[in-house]
């Protein structure tokens, strides 16, 4: 991306919320935070926030369930400051028992104000039912009671089974010289890279088959109920997965996406409308997401189901070319800018190893026939969902995260869709 004025480094780990230990549920998401209090030549946050905030550099750091990211973003003049400190905050961090005990604090303010956040709690429930057993249930951030739990040394620990050079991944996009990338790499080489062995564990194969739609709820104080229609889906490296991409964009992406319109245009039932695919190293699930009023939750569910039906019956050839043009068009444009190509880069790199550019995937989504998004969706129909409810006011019949699956199982009366035991 020679000739953009601005620069990114990203440095990433492939380790992630369900590489916590059980005892100290999110400690990945506290190191998050701590990587910014201080190092060894910069001892408090001020020092680290000085040095960058000189150059106006934008730094930040996330976490998901399969890898975690620290970056900065800078003018590209400014590559080598960017590169110096976010090494330095990655190596030389402190983590002094003073520094973990006040951001377990703020971590706590931060899971309290995100309990408002009824998407995200509606997916967590998703994550709990459809990936129960493995690290990938279990929140990013951990809970309250879980952050309260965590000590230094456990930091410590995890700090000493991450940061090895040969589960870093860094990526630098922009505009920088050959002596900044070499700079980057020489400190990746100062980083000790024994082999690490990796406790792989597997989500539950195979979707469950009741022969009606479950329903998994969550009551919490609001006006509307949040929906997440899901079903097991595949793991993201999967061959499927181009196809799977534009089976969720025919669904749910854009505002000519079949649910769009049944949903919101024709309806009026939901604000926001949307389908995706969320995918880990060897799992995967498809959700449909709404939020409705609780007296339009049967009526939602029963629109979503025959949606997914009609389009087993009737998906066209033009739909598919336009999923892939509006897919292709959208990856590009995420791609446009240094933050946007790294993140692209390295999520595939982190959660599926592989190297493929934007451009070669953009090519891969045109080439995919209507013929593959059918036979993705026809194995998905081969066995009934999952509908995951947060809201105030639920339907009858719905049970707990604890309870799915269990021999009392929540029903919705819509029509079967053709589903077989496993």
């Amino acid at each position: 991306m020679r000739g953009t004025p601005s620069f990114a480094i990203f440095v990433s780990l492939r380790v992630g919320s369900r590489d916590d230990p059980h005892d100290t549920n999110g400690i990945a998401h506290l190191l998050e935070h701590l990587a910014f209090k201080g190092t060894t030549t910069r001892p408090t946050a001020a020092d680290v926030a000085r040095d960058l905030d000189r150059v106006g550099a934008d730094f930040n750091a996330f976490t998901g369930r399969e890898w975690m990211s620290f970056y900065v973003r800078c003018a590209s003049e400014d590559a080598a400051v960017a590169i110096e400190v976010l090494f330095d905050m990655l190596v030389n961090s402190t983590f002094s028992e003073d520094d973990v005990e006040r951001e377990k604090a703020v971590v706590c303010e931060e899971l309290r104000l995100n309990s408002a956040d009824l998407r995200g709690r509606v997916d967590d429930l998703m994550h709990a039912v459809m990936f129960a057993g493995t690290g990938l249930a279990r929140p990013v951030g951990g809970t309250v009671a879980d952050v309260a739990r965590i000590q230094r040394p456990a930091v410590v620990r995890f700090v000493e089974g991450a940061f090895h050079a040969d589960n870093i991944v860094v990526g630098l996009a922009g505009t920088f010289s050959e002596h900044d990338e070499d700079r980057a790499f020489s400190l990746l080489e100062d980083i000790p890279g024994v082999p690490r062995t990796r406790a792989r564990v597997h989500a539950r194969g195979g979707m469950r088959s009741h022969g009606e739609i479950e329903l998994v709820g969550e009551q919490v104080d609001s006006e509307l109920v949040h929906i997440a229609y899901s079903m097991r889906g595949w793991e993201a490296s999967n061959e499927n997965r181009y196809a799977v991409g534009l089976l969720h964009t025919t669904l749910g992406g854009g505002l000519g996406s079949r649910l769009f319109r049944s949903l919101r245009q024709d309806r009026g039932l939901s604000y926001y409308v949307g389908a995706d695919h969320s995918t880990y190293r060897d799992a995967g699930a498809l959700n449909v997401r709404a939020a409705v009023q609780p007296e339009r939750v049967h009526e939602t569910i029963e629109v979503i189901t025959e949606e997914l039906a009609d389009t087993a019956r009737e998906l066209h050839d033009d739909e598919v070319r336009r999923a892939a043009s509006y897919s292709r068009g959208r990856l590009l444009l995420g791609v446009s800018d240094p933050r946007g190509m790294l993140l692209f880069l390295l999520r595939r790199a982190c959660t599926d190893g592989a190297w493929e550019d934007p451009w070669t995937v953009g090519e891969s989504l045109m080439k995919v026939t209507r013929a593959s998004v059918l036979e993705a969706l026809e194995q998905l129909l081969q066995q009934p969902p999952t509908v995951f409810l947060v809201g105030d006011e639920l339907p009858p019949g719905v049970v707990s995260a604890s309870d799915a699956g269990r021999a009392s199982r929540g029903r919705v009366g819509t029509s079967s869709l053709g589903a077989t035991e496993a």
